[in-house]
Parts: structure tokens; C-alpha cells; sequence
């Protein structure tokens, strides 16, 4: 396998990644807390053991940043608003990879 196409499959696996990432971080902006509760399931340790999971709070942490709430954030999880601002980066990278994506694929359309 050559090197370029090692890249390419990396490059397509993170945009397909990208995907889910836009989704909960839209998702904790738009969606009611009511409707993300049921959405999201409890975590299985914390419901089991009645222990906190490394991720615990993350989800809650998600939708108090996308609200502008930073105090509560952080309160339901330390790393909370450093992620979701990885997110948001991530999805704007990814975003502005896309034009550049498909005007190569017409290139590559128009040669062959």
C-alpha cells in the first residue's frame, strides 16, 4: 500500500469521524435536557457499582458549555469544556477540509 493511499484512508476515516463529533455537539445546543436524558443512556458503572466512571459527566458537561453556562460545565466534569472545544475545532477543520475534498474529486473525475 503506498504511503498516499495510507493518508487518504486516514483523512476519510477522521472526516467520517467528524460526523457523530458535529452531531452531539449540535445536539447539546438544539435538543431540550429533558430529551437528552432519554436519549443518553446511564452510565453502566455508575448504575451497577454506584461508582463514577472516567466519562461521568461529560454529557451534561457538554450541554452546559453549548448553553454558555462554563461554571456548571465544568462542575459535572473537569475536562468538559476543553473537549467540546476540541470538538468544535475538529468539525471546523473538518468543514474546511470538505471544499478542497471535492474539488479534488472533480479533478480526478474530470481525468479519468
Amino acid at each position: 500500500m503506498r504511503r498516499d493511499d495510507v493518508r487518504a484512508a486516514f483523512f476519510y476515516a477522521w472526516l467520517l469521524l467528524s460526523v457523530p463529533v458535529a452531531l452531539a455537539l449540535i445536539s447539546s445546543r438544539v435538543l431540550p435536557s429533558e430529551v437528552l436524558d432519554r436519549l443518553v443512556p446511564t452510565c453502566e458503572l455508575r448504575r451497577t457499582e454506584g461508582r463514577r466512571c472516567v466519562a461521568c459527566g461529560l454529557t451534561t458537561s457538554f450541554v452546559h458549555v453549548a448553553r454558555g453556562e462554563l461554571a456548571e460545565a465544568r462542575a459535572a466534569h473537569p475536562w468538559g469544556p476543553s473537549l467540546f472545544a476540541c470538538g468544535v475545532g475538529d468539525v471546523a477543520i473538518a468543514l474546511a477540509w470538505l471544499p478542497r475534498l471535492v474539488r479534488r474529486r472533480r479533478v480526478i473525475a474530470r481525468a479519468t
